[in-house]
C-alpha cells in the first residue's frame, strides 16, 4: 500500500526529480535495522541498491522514547558489501530505555527504523 501511495505522490509532485521517486520506491531498500543495547548500543543491518543508483553510506540516529531529540551516532558510515555496523555509547545516556529506536538513512535519503532491545538499567 505504501509503495502505491508513494508512487502516486511522486507522479503528482512535479517538483520531485523522477530519480528521487525511483530511489525511494524501488532502487534502494534499507532492511529493518537491528539494535541491541547493554549500556552500549550496537546497530547492524544491510542496504540493497542498484548499480544505477547505488547507496554507499548510512547515517545512524538514536530516537529516544517519548519523542525527545534524536542523537546522531554516525554520519556517512561506508557500506561494506551492503552491510553496516555501529557500536558504542549513546552520547548523553547512561543507559538505554525501553521504547527507543534507531533510524538508518542512506546517502540517497532512504531510511528505515528499528526498535532497540535494552538489557542494561532501563
Amino acid at each position: 500500500m505504501w509503495k502505491s501511495v508513494f508512487a502516486a505522490v511522486c507522479a503528482a509532485a512535479s517538483f520531485l526529480v523522477p530519480a528521487a521517486c525511483w530511489a525511494a520506491d524501488s532502487d534502494i531498500v534499507v532492511n529493518t535495522p537491528t539494535a541491541a543495547a547493554s549500556c552500549l548500543l550496537s546497530v547492524d543491518g544491510t542496504v540493497t541498491s542498484t548499480p544505477k543508483l547505488p547507496a554507499t553510506a548510512v547515517t545512524i540516529d538514536y530516537l529516544p522514547p517519548g519523542g525527545g531529540a534524536s542523537v546522531r551516532l554516525g554520519t556517512n558510515l561506508p557500506l561494506k558489501d551492503g552491510a553496516y555496523h555501529w557500536a558504542g555509547a549513546v552520547p548523553g545516556y547512561m543507559s538505554i530505555a525501553s521504547g527507543g529506536q534507531v533510524r538508518v538513512t542512506t546517502n540517497r535519503q532512504v531510511s528505515a527504523t528499528g526498535a532497540v532491545t535494552p538489557s542494561c538499567g532501563s
